[in-house]
């Protein structure tokens, strides 16, 4: 008989054992569980933050330039056939020669000043840009300030986001001793 009680023991201690030892010992100690509270406030939190855009600013000049067109030889040479031809014309006698000669220097030379100012000037415009930051505030959302209710005791927690009307808590049943 003493052998049944022994077992009985041994076996009734086992059935009680075994929530404490499948919680890892956990059990006997805290009780964890979920629930939802009455959400009475949610309050968005906002911050002041600096915010860069940066932007390309171009202003147009006018300018004068000197044009560079490819040197020609054309108006040396025009100039100085048509000054040859009037200097052959004008000058007679023995000093003609010396005449269609002049001419064609003369000419030369006046044909060369028409040709560089035809190529001298020239407009434009230039365009500068440059790259400019304007730095303004702007408030931006960082939360909610959320106040609940749960069993009849008021609780303030910050939340990444508008919980709603309820939100869910942990809670946890210690001994109080």
């Amino acid at each position: 008989m003493k052998t049944r009680n022994v077992f009985a023991v041994t076996a009734l201690s086992f059935l009680l054992a075994t929530p404490v030892l499948a919680d890892g010992g956990r059990y006997a100690d805290s009780a964890r569980y979920y629930d939802y509270a009455k959400v009475t406030d949610a309050r968005p939190v906002y911050e002041v933050v600096q915010v860069s855009m940066p932007r390309t600013v171009c202003r147009d000049r006018y300018i004068s330039r000197d044009a560079q067109a490819p040197r020609s030889y054309t108006g040396v040479i025009t100039g100085g056939i048509i000054g040859g031809v009037i200097g052959n014309q004008v000058v007679h006698g023995k000093y003609r020669d010396w005449g269609t000669v002049a001419g064609a220097l003369l000419g030369g030379s006046i044909g060369n000043d028409i040709s560089q100012r035809k190529r001298a000037e020239g407009y434009g415009t230039s365009r500068d840009c440059r790259e400019i930051t304007d730095v303004r505030e702007e408030r931006q959302l960082t939360g909610y300030e959320v106040a609940y209710r749960y069993r009849g005791r008021d609780y303030v927690t910050f939340m990444d986001h508008d919980p709603g009307h309820k939100v869910r808590v942990s809670v946890r049943v210690d001994i109080a001793e």
